[in-house]
């Protein structure tokens, strides 16, 4: 309350909505924005595989005080609706965001396309097939390519979700150990864990399979 009152903006109101991007493939979008009205332009945040939206709440907030915000959930995500078969490769994921781009009315110029990890190799995927191009881009810790054994892709896909469920807590103490200061950001720690708890193991291991092969470098010549 004290952080709005310092700003002189009113409270972020939130929303949630599905999108069509395929026949069969709905993503959620969450959107922030103040009641007071935002005058900057939207800002779209493609978030990096199994991230959560807490994960990205300090950014949100400040980004919502002067623009809306839309947090897209990919495909990977346990909330996509998904009925049959579909694509979970960087490239269908690319198509989506063109979708909602479209879907949400935004103008030529007139918003920003924010990227984090495995989002800014999908921003970078969707970019040339954009009718309507953001005023920029922005690559936050981006992953150009995905570099997985031979041998645990083979693994995945043998083993699937009973991996999954068999990986998971040490994935957690790994990440407690050797990825995230949990001294400093223990509520990181939190939710990188809670990520795991909430993936759906056949989305994500589709998704890893798919992506594997994956290298960003020839789209970027295009990001002009």
């Amino acid at each position: 309350m004290s952080d709005n009152a310092e700003h002189n903006v009113g409270t972020v109101e939130k929303g949630e909505r599905y999108i069509s991007v395929e026949e069969n493939v709905e993503l959620r979008v969450l959107s922030y924005c103040q009641s007071t009205g935002t005058p900057g332009i939207p800002v779209l945040i493609i978030s990096g595989l199994a991230t959560m939206v807490e994960s990205f709440e300090q950014v949100i907030n400040e980004l919502s005080k002067n623009s809306p915000v839309y947090f897209i959930e990919t495909r990977d995500r346990h909330t996509s609706r998904i009925e049959g078969e579909a694509e979970y490769g960087i490239p269908a994921m690319g198509r989506d965001i063109v979708k909602i781009v479209e879907a949400l009315g935004l103008k030529e110029r007139n918003y920003v396309l924010m990227g984090y990890s495995f989002g800014a190799s999908i921003m970078s995927e969707c970019y040339s097939l954009l009718r309507e191009k953001p005023k920029c881009l922005i690559f936050m810790e981006p992953t150009p390519e995905f570099h997985y054994p031979g041998w645990s892709l083979i693994v995945i896909r043998l083993m699937g979700k009973p991996l999954y469920r068999i990986l998971r807590p040490a994935a957690k103490w790994y990440m407690r150990s050797f990825y995230i200061n949990t001294a400093e950001d223990n509520e990181m720690a939190v939710i990188s864990g809670r990520s795991l708890d909430n993936a759906d193991p056949v989305k994500l291991i589709n998704t890893i399979l798919a992506i594997a092969p994956y290298k960003v470098w020839p789209k970027l010549d295009g990001l002009t």
